[in-house]
């Protein structure tokens, strides 16, 4: 998912589901990592988004990111094509490979953006938002580490892609995943109030006070709401 070039570690040319052959790591975090695979059948290049810890909620936020990102066939999302199991049954999200950075990555050399490129940015992640909340679905999770600058070969410019739909809900389901009361699903430093607080009725007014937060980070390299930082995949180094 970045251009650069990531080492390759253990597991690089392993063949899962008899399909994708993964190829290097390129980001990972406290619960996941994410690599760059190919379909052997195809030659397709793609991302497998895996889960470090064989726990049954990160399961369920998988088959979420899955659900929800599978019904979201939009330009400004990122887009996920399958799901499949490793033959020890290690639930795996097969998703676009994107080339470029993160929106975090382009403030953490840059700081601050100009006007004109702050505005296109949060317009196109708005245009993602409005898709998802036209399905009753609500990200809960956006930030800047979220945000995806992918280049397209042969295109100038970026296409910007809301990434990890893994803590989104659909207010229109019940998935069986519950917030306990008192418990925040999300990122502190770009939470809204509501969100803090946990409350019950979350919709989608929460990304829309999310986008304000990210809006005024882009354009001031400063935080709105002082204190914290907020996570992100490690990037590893030389890809």
């Amino acid at each position: 998912m970045s251009t650069l070039k990531a080492r390759p570690p253990a597991g690089a040319g392993t063949t899962i589901h008899g399909k994708y052959r993964l190829v290097a790591m390129i980001g990972e975090g406290a619960m996941g990592s994410v690599w760059s695979a190919v379909n052997v059948a195809t030659g397709r290049e793609v991302a497998i988004k895996r889960v470090i810890r064989a726990e049954p909620e990160l399961r369920v936020r998988l088959e979420r990111e899955a659900r929800s990102c599978g019904a979201l066939q939009h330009r400004n999302i990122v887009d996920v094509y399958d799901m499949v199991e490793t033959d020890a049954g290690e639930p795996l999200l097969v998703m676009q490979l994107l080339s470029g950075e993160t929106l975090a990555d382009l403030l953490l050399r840059r700081r601050r953006v100009e006007p004109a490129i702050g505005a296109g940015i949060g317009r196109d992640v708005a245009r993602g938002l409005a898709a998802a909340h036209a399905l009753h679905i609500v990200h809960r999770d956006l930030k800047p580490s979220n945000i995806f600058l992918h280049r397209e070969p042969g295109a100038d410019g970026w296409v910007v892609k809301v990434l990890d739909f893994g803590v989104a809900k659909n207010l229109s389901i019940n998935d069986g995943l519950h917030t306990m009361p008192g418990g925040m699903v999300g990122s502190p430093l770009y939470m809204s109030p509501e969100q803090i607080r946990a409350d019950r009725d979350i919709d989608h007014r929460t990304d829309i006070w999310t986008l304000g937060v990210v809006l005024f980070e882009m354009l001031t390299g400063g935080a709105a709401v002082p204190g914290g930082r907020a996570g992100g995949l490690r990037r590893h180094p030389g890809r």
